[in-house]
């Protein structure tokens, strides 16, 4: 369990990563709701821990 749960934090990761990228060529109004809703992610994957 916890092997798959490091595999997961770490796609996590990397998708975090990618999207960010993609969030820097976006708009400022695309950008703000893209934030929110990866922040949402974030709080919900460390309420998860």
């Amino acid at each position: 369990m916890k092997v798959k749960g490091k595999r997961v934090v770490i796609t996590g990761a990397a998708s975090g990563i990618g999207q960010s990228l993609a969030i820097a060529f976006l708009p400022p109004v695309l950008q703000r709701s893209l934030y929110q809703t990866l922040m949402k992610r974030v709080s919900r994957l460390l309420l998860l821990k």
